[in-house]
């Protein structure tokens, strides 16, 4: 509208200025009056001062002034800015009523206005310094400021700077109170604000690592105004994280989704969302188990054993469907014969571990159940004989077997002496009831006895190698500092060892011991270990070094018969080992005895023949032979072990040492008188002691 005001006032104007210049040009050619002047009208732009007067030249009377009809005289010879417009300007004298007029053209000013910021793109926290100035200093323009419709001069006219968020802002300057003195403009600004680009750094970066892997986990943004949400599979994990930053965490197996993102996203950033995956795959779970897949016979020492590569699973050990974790690890047992499975399993396993299952299986074989029947079939013309049936395992009736004799039971006689007549015997050994862990055996022998021939003399020095029984035994393993004991049903029934006991310093498989008994004195020993033996036994083991021998001691009977028929109280026994050519008495104790037997117990340092036999006598004698008629006088004193003999009569001396024994004869006689008959000296009786 006002535009067209403009255009319209402009036609105006151009109007008044043809007539002007055509009455202009009339006066040209009409004849000169003399009328009162109109002096000072100079046309031009807002603001221009004429000093507008009328001049009365034919002094007509006085000059009134009008403008616009109006009477100015009062101002008359005055400077005056007209507003923009036309302006008529005309004088009319007081006497004749005549005069002159005069037209006054003033333009519009031409209103202009700088606008700052001019058009242009920033991003976002880039300054604007907004500014608006017009070239009008009268203040009779009234300028303002606008933003996207709104008036902002009061605060943000001239030279303020700030921070606009995103978008489009349109500035422009606007006169909102426009006088006709101005032409009047609009002045137009464009600023865009762009998002700033939002960035985030994201770790851990997406990777596949194994349980049990320490993960950092952290987050960045390159605004710290922002509002910043850190995410894990659809957790918010940012109140955990609070810093984003430097929280490290051991990830249970699975796929893990991290992101960042801005929850409450304004126009100020463009809008960003970062994601990383994590795969934590599962443990290997491992098992180590002993024993191994493998088959052995009973009374096989069995070492139990499970590990796993991880002290936080839960492990259990298992054995035929039986729980037996509080024995898992170098726990030993003898298992029965059987089939027996092992495995390892993680009852709890979990997503953090991969399922494993370890097994490992056990076969336990049957022991073979020997029996030793004595006597084997045979022919003896001996007077007397032993049955014996005995069995290699304690845990069968108490070592015994079932004896039978001519189809008869005689169980109740096993171990005893018989003294069969002429003929021959049936002799049978079983058991009747053999438990799961030994195969069932049985024995028989044919015993053929003659008529009883002469008995043969033996002197002491004899060499017989008669041997009446022998044994070898297989021990499969021999733990480092175990004592093993080797009971005497595993020994030859007439060896009378009740049971062998072995330490070894480390361990040894595979190790077999024999033991012989023998009837008399072995040939390759040189000679007898004492006077009075009651048997003679050999040890000896393969597959076992002597220095791997930490202890030995062996357990013997002796019947109290034989110690009767030879004089020797129980105390008098002791068990000689033959090393290096001759016998060493042995540290020896008695243990126990019973109505037949006195047991003892020897400790050895390594083994080779021994013998059990009596001991020498302690008493201590002095024999003294007289040389009269041959006369031998036995003389026993407390304390003094000396036996002297004197030359028999006829013997010529080479000194006069018969004296010196006389002389001590005489002393010894004394002697024995003051102890056995008291005597009085001057009336007194003294006792003998």
């Amino acid at each position: 509208m006002q535009n067209d005001r403009m255009k319209l006032n402009s036609r105006g104007i151009s109007l008044v200025l043809l007539v002007a210049a055509s009455f202009y040009m009339l006066s040209l050619t009409m004849p000169s009056l003399a009328a009162p002047a109109i002096v000072g009208v100079v046309n031009g732009t807002y603001p221009i001062a004429n000093t507008i007067y009328c001049v009365d030249t034919a002094s007509l009377g006085v000059c009134n002034l009008y403008r616009n009809d109006t009477n100015i005289t009062a101002v008359n010879n005055t400077a005056i800015t007209d507003a923009a417009g036309v302006w008529n300007y005309s004088t009319i004298t007081n006497n004749d009523g005549t005069g002159s007029w005069t037209m006054l053209i003033v333009n519009q000013k031409a209103f202009t206005y700088s606008l700052s910021p001019s058009t242009q793109t920033v991003t976002y926290e880039g300054s604007v310094t907004q500014y608006a100035a017009s070239n009008d200093t009268t203040g009779a323009s009234s300028l303002t400021l606008w933003r996207n419709g709104t008036n902002i001069t009061a605060s943000d006219l001239n030279g303020t700077s700030e921070v606009l968020p995103t978008g489009v802002w349109v500035y422009w300057a606007n006169s909102t109170f426009n006088p006709a003195n101005y032409s009047y403009t609009n002045q137009t600004s464009t600023i865009t604000v762009n998002q700033k680009a939002f960035t985030l750094a994201l770790l851990p970066a997406t990777q596949k690592i194994t349980y049990g892997t320490s993960l950092l986990q952290q987050g960045t943004s390159n605004d710290t105004t922002a509002n910043v949400t850190f995410w894990r599979n659809v957790t918010n994990m940012t109140a955990a994280v609070p810093s984003l930053n430097d929280t490290s965490e051991t990830l249970g197996a699975g796929v893990w989704v991290f992101w960042l993102n801005s929850s409450l996203e304004s126009a100020n950033y463009s809008y960003t969302n970062q994601n990383t995956v994590v795969t934590v795959n599962q443990k290997a779970f491992t098992f180590t188990l002993s024993p191994t897949t493998q088959s052995i016979t009973y009374e096989t020492s069995l070492l139990q054993q499970g590990l796993s590569n991880d002290t936080v699973a839960n492990v259990t050990f298992w054995r035929n469907s039986t729980n037996i974790t509080t024995t898992i690890n170098a726990s030993t047992e003898i298992l029965p014969p059987g089939y027996w499975v092992y495995w390892l399993n993680s009852s709890l396993t979990g997503s953090n571990y991969s399922y494993i299952n370890t097994t490992s299986s056990i076969t336990v074989n049957k022991a073979g159940l020997s029996l030793t029947l004595s006597p084997g079939t045979m022919t003896s013309s001996m007077p007397t004989i032993n049955l014996y049936c005995t069995v290699n395992s304690t845990s069968l009736l108490g070592g015994l077997g079932t004896l039978w004799w001519q189809g008869g039971n005689i169980t109740s006689s096993n171990g005893t002496t018989s003294t069969p007549g002429v003929g021959t015997y049936t002799l049978g050994c079983n058991v009747t009831a053999p438990d799961a862990n030994y195969s069932y055996t049985n024995q028989s022998s044919t015993l053929t006895v003659t008529a009883a021939a002469a008995a043969a003399s033996t002197s002491s020095g004899s060499a017989s190698t008669a041997s009446t029984s022998a044994t070898t035994l297989t021990i499969s393993s021999l733990l480092a500092g175990v004592p093993k004991v080797i009971n005497e049903v595993s020994l030859p029934y007439d060896a009378k060892l009740t049971s062998i006991q072995l330490t070894t310093n480390t361990a040894a498989t595979a190790v077999q011991m024999a033991v012989q008994s023998y009837a008399s004195k072995p040939s390759d020993v040189a000679t007898a270990a004492a006077p009075d033996i009651y048997k003679y036994v050999s040890v000896s083991f393969t597959n076992l070094a002597a220095n791997n021998v930490q202890t030995a001691k062996i357990a013997f009977k002796v019947e109290k018969s034989w110690l009767t028929l030879k004089g020797l109280s129980a105390n008098d026994v002791a068990l000689y080992r033959y090393t290096g050519g001759a016998w060493t008495v042995l540290s020896t104790s008695k243990t126990s005895e019973d109505g037949i037997y006195a047991y003892y117990q020897a400790t050895t340092p390594g083994f080779s023949y021994f013998a059990i036999g009596g001991q020498a006598s302690t008493s201590a004698t002095t024999t003294t032979t007289l040389p009269a008629a041959g006369q031998t006088t036995t003389t026993t004193v407390p304390g003094i072990a000396t036996t002297t003999t004197i030359a028999s009569a006829g013997t010529t001396p080479a000194d006069y040492t018969w004296i010196l024994v006389i002389g001590i004869v005489a002393v010894a006689a004394f002697a024995l008188v003051l102890k056995f008959k008291p005597f009085g000296i001057g009336g007194k009786a003294w006792n003998k002691y």
